[in-house]
């Protein structure tokens, strides 16, 4: 409804009632938006508020706590915002308490809803205290209409008749609403708490359902929303078109409390308390009329009578379905298959091809859903346009277009049906076809009988066969050949030369490994050499002669011009010469130490 008032310039005209407008929840709802008065008006313009409080056991139903967020938020949105409203539910860990949001006035639902989004219901074994706690606070609070809604199974244990009587005397009703009972005898005690409140039993089969019963249980609280007195309308907008030729205005008996909304919107009667009564806007391409009281004998008796009501009501029509429409350009529409070819042609009285600044259309489909759809000039004044067609039904056309020199947006209208889709113009079969496949293919053609059918009968059937190439395959594989032999004679590998470096690192990481070792062998012969040093010039010493202490230390000197003298001949005894060392003493301990490191390396050297 609001997509066909904004985007495809219809008109809307609403009426007041008891269950109309703001008193039959349209608060909050799309068309809201678009209607020229506040459905929701601030406190000065309510009458006495409404309190509701919402018992919840619904967590035995398919996706009950689910359904159970959903019915709750519905009835919440459908309340004011000085309206009060408190949740109750079973908490099976005993730590929050049964309120899952006290009753408190509803402002701007932020605090409920959110309190509503983090509900988790349990299986309540009774309803005595649930349904106690919401009578302490209703009787607590200054609201004038209190109520009471119970979704449950209608398992748990009733509320006592005592609780139900003091429900009755303090003016709270209370509604029930039974979803997926054990057995029949199970609403019986439901359907025991409406009758003895005043309130309304429901026995909700399908879960869709529940969100309109709770809507209109919640309206019971609303009715804070209507004012029931005899006034005389007031013109407050004489210029209005609506009021074109009326003389004189009767009176009403009352009217849906709503409150004025700025913009476009424009009062053209109030009440004497400044209420809106009559009220118009523009509301995207389409008009909205909103009459705050009722067409019935209830509140507009009076105006049944009266001799101008005729031209007022349709004044007031034509006013709304009054749209920008233009007359200068047509619209042609072709079902061809499953696509819709869109022809427009823009030409003044005179014949003349127009020239547009802007064009678009705008599809809407069987199920409601917009599709924008491209068109291009394919001439002067021409233009084109095509889209899918996929589902059978009605396709509205809107065509928005401006002139050249003029920000007035246009529109036009068209429409197509589409029936069905084209294959089901074809109401014979093509057997033909079917035998051609069976034949290509190797099938066989299937009687009518079943019996004489035989699925499994391999007979005459020809088994698919499947040659695959192998010249792909043996191609890479021969590449991948070529490529080898190509390496192995181009590239020379030296393997013995690989081999000895792999030894000779081999090799080189044991001497690593070694070093410590070599380096004490080295400290240690170093002290050797030292000690030797020392004992080598101690023996030295030791074997020097020595000369006693009394004797004569000078030798006689030969004088070379004298000859030399003769002298006897006499046997001198040679002294006898010291004995060689030792061989032991001869080989160090420090040449031991060599061997021993030279016998080690030349052993490891046969093991490599």
């Amino acid at each position: 409804l609001t997509r066909y008032v904004t985007e495809l310039g219809g008109g809307l005209v609403m009426t007041g009632g008891p269950e109309a407008l703001g008193a039959g929840g349209w608060i909050g709802s799309p068309v809201a938006e678009i209607l020229p008065v506040d459905l929701d008006p601030p406190q000065k313009k309510q009458m006495p508020k409404g309190a509701l409080v919402l018992i919840m056991h619904a967590c035995e139903m398919p996706m009950g706590n689910l359904w159970g967020k959903r019915i709750a938020g519905a009835a919440v949105r459908s309340l004011t915002r000085e309206d009060m409203a408190g949740i109750v539910a079973y908490d099976h860990t005993g730590l929050g308490g049964d309120w899952v949001h006290r009753l408190a006035p509803v402002g701007n639902k932020e605090a409920i809803m959110t309190s509503i989004d983090q509900m988790i219901m349990g299986d309540t074994p009774s309803l005595q205290n649930h349904l106690q706690n919401a009578y302490d606070a209703l009787v607590a609070c200054d609201a004038a209409q209190k109520h009471v809604i119970v979704i449950s199974d209608g398992d748990p244990q009733s509320p006592t008749g005592q609780l139900l009587a003091q429900c009755k005397d303090a003016g709270i009703t209370v509604s029930t609403v039974g979803v997926y009972p054990h057995n029949n005898g199970s609403l019986n005690s439901l359907i025991r708490v409406a009758q003895l409140t005043g309130g309304r039993f429901y026995h909700a089969q399908d879960p869709a359902e529940l969100p309109h019963i709770f809507i209109k249980e919640a309206q019971v609280v609303r009715r804070p929303l209507i004012w029931e007195e005899t006034f005389t309308p007031q013109v407050r907008f004489s210029l209005s078109e609506l009021l074109k030729g009326i003389n004189g205005l009767p009176p009403l008996d009352g009217y849906v409390l709503s409150g004025p909304k700025e913009g476009l919107a424009q009062q053209v009667l109030v009440s004497e308390q400044g209420d809106p009564i009559l009220a118009t806007c523009q509301s995207g391409l389409g008009r909205c009329v909103v009459f705050t009281s009722s067409v019935d004998t209830r509140w507009g008796g009076p105006w049944l009578n009266w001799d101008q009501a005729p031209a007022f009501w349709e004044q007031v029509v034509r006013w709304a379905g009054k749209s920008s429409q233009g007359t200068d350009c047509d619209i042609v529409v072709d079902v061809q298959g499953n696509d819709v070819q869109i022809q427009v042609e823009a030409v003044d009285q005179e014949g003349s091809f127009l020239s547009l600044t802007h064009v678009d259309a705008q599809v809407i489909t069987p199920d409601m859903a917009p599709e924008n759809v491209g068109l291009e000039q394919v001439g002067p004044g021409q233009f084109r346009g095509n889209f899918a067609a996929s589902a059978q039904g009605s396709y509205l056309v809107n065509l928005r277009y401006r002139k050249a020199g003029s920000d007035k947006l246009f529109q036009k209208q068209a429409s197509v049906n589409v029936p069905f889709a084209p294959e089901y113009q074809d109401l014979q079969d093509n057997a033909p076809l079917l035998a051609e496949v069976a034949d290509i293919t190797g099938g066989r053609l299937l009687t009518e009988d079943p019996n004489q059918n035989y699925l499994f009968d391999r007979a005459g059937v020809k088994i698919p066969e499947a040659r695959i190439p192998l010249t792909e395959p043996l191609i890479k594989l021969w590449l991948v050949i070529f490529l080898l032999d190509v390496a192995i004679r181009r590239i020379a590998v030296d393997v013995v030369g690989a081999w000895r470096k792999t030894v000779h690192w081999f090799q080189g990481r044991r001497t690593s490994l070694a070093d410590p070792t070599l380096d004490r062998l080295r400290v240690r012969r170093a002290q050797l050499k030292q000690q030797l040093t020392t004992k080598g010039a101690d023996l030295l010493k030791a074997r020097r002669y020595h000369a006693k202490a009394d004797a004569d230390q000078t030798l006689p000197t030969a004088k070379v011009d004298q000859p030399m003298p003769t002298h006897e001949k006499r046997t001198t005894q040679t002294p006898a010469k010291p004995k060689t060392p030792a061989k032991a003493a001869e080989t160090s301990h420090i040449q031991q130490l060599l061997d021993a490191k030279r016998k080690a390396k030349e052993k490891r050297e046969d093991q490599d």
